[in-house]
C-alpha cells in the first residue's frame, strides 16, 4: 500500500471512529463471531496477531481467550481507532500499536495465530502483507481470514462505500489461495457461505 493510499484509508477509518462505528458487535455479529471462535480454537497462552484491530472490540475477546499467560498484538493504521482501543484499558498481555502490518514489530515466528477479521480487502499490497504474516507466524501456526458475510456481499457493500474503500474487494478464490500459498502458508480450508467468509491456512515449515 502506498503512503498516500494508506493515509486515505486511515482518514476514512478515523471518521468511522468519530462517528461511533465498529464500537461493539451487534447481536448478529456476535452470533457469527461465536461460530468463528469455535473454529479458531484459541487456547490459554496463545500468542495472537490481530491486524486491523479498530476500536478493540475483538481485541477484548481475544485478551480473555488467551488468558494471563498469552499475548495479543493488535494493530491499526487509524489513530482514532487505536485511541479508542487504548481507552478500553487492556491488561499488560495486550499491546495495541498504531502502525501498518507491513511492518509488524515482532521477531520471526512470534505468533501462534494471525486473525484477520473483516480487514483483508483493505490490504492494498496483499502479497507483502501475507509475507509479513508468514514471517511472524511460527511453523504450523494458523492464519485465519474471516468476514461476517460472503465475498459477494462484502464486495457489493464496498462498491457503495466512500471512494477510499470502494475498490477494496475480496479477490476470486483461486487468487486468494495463490496469494496465501505463495507467502508461505498451506491452505487448510476455504469456505464462502454461512456464517461468512473464512479461509484457514497453516504456516509451512521454514527450510
Amino acid at each position: 500500500m502506498t503512503k498516500d493510499r494508506e493515509s486515505q484509508l486511515a482518514s476514512y477509518f478515523d471518521g468511522c471512529a468519530r462517528d461511533g462505528d465498529l464500537a461493539e458487535f451487534d447481536a448478529d455479529e456476535q452470533r457469527r463471531l461465536d461460530a468463528f471462535l469455535e473454529l479458531w480454537r484459541i487456547e490459554p497462552g496463545d500468542r495472537i496477531l490481530e491486524p486491523g484491530c479498530g476500536t478493540g472490540r475483538l481485541t477484548r475477546v481475544l485478551s480473555e481467550a488467551v488468558g494471563p499467560s498469552g499475548r495479543v498484538l493488535a494493530m491499526d493504521i487509524s489513530a482514532e481507532m487505536v485511541e479508542r482501543a487504548h481507552a478500553r484499558g487492556f491488561p499488560d498481555r495486550v499491546d495495541v500499536v498504531f502502525g501498518s502490518v507491513l511492518r509488524v514489530p515482532s521477531d520471526d515466528g512470534s505468533f501462534d495465530k494471525v486473525l484477520c477479521l473483516n480487514v483483508f480487502p483493505h490490504f492494498s499490497d496483499r502479497g507483502a502483507v501475507l509475507r509479513e504474516f508468514a514471517r511472524v507466524t511460527r511453523d504450523g501456526g494458523d492464519l485465519w481470514i474471516n468476514h461476517f458475510a460472503n465475498r459477494e456481499a462484502i464486495n457489493e457493500f464496498h462498491h457503495g462505500c466512500d471512494p477510499s474503500v470502494r475498490d477494496h474487494l475480496i479477490p476470486p478464490d483461486d487468487e486468494v489461495r495463490a496469494l496465501v500459498e505463495s507467502a508461505g502458508f498451506e491452505v487448510v480450508s476455504h469456505d464462502d457461505n454461512e456464517p461468512g467468509y473464512r479461509l484457514h491456512a497453516a504456516r509451512r515449515p521454514r527450510t
